[in-house]
């Protein structure tokens, strides 16, 4: 949630995060964003797919979008469950 994002941006060491600019805006280049991933994994106790990881290294992107794309994929597999 976007609560475990923005703890994970604090401890990579950007205080100061708008969720309404994209990471690049933000200021967070690709390592940084690699970061962002692996401080959530940590923090979290799991293992993002190496799908879910790429969308944090999307830099034009904006970090709602990302909420947004993981919602929208499990509608699309619900939907591709119910069509069978």
């Amino acid at each position: 949630n976007e609560g475990n994002l923005m703890s994970a941006i604090h401890k990579v060491g950007f205080t100061e995060f708008d969720m309404n600019k994209t990471w690049i805006e933000n200021g967070l280049d690709e390592l940084d964003r690699v970061e962002v991933i692996m401080t959530l994994e940590f923090d979290l106790g799991i293992q993002f797919t190496d799908v879910v990881a790429e969308q944090f290294t999307i830099g034009d992107q904006k970090p709602f979008t990302f909420m947004e794309w993981n919602r929208d994929r499990k509608i699309n597999q619900l939907g591709t469950i119910v069509s069978y």
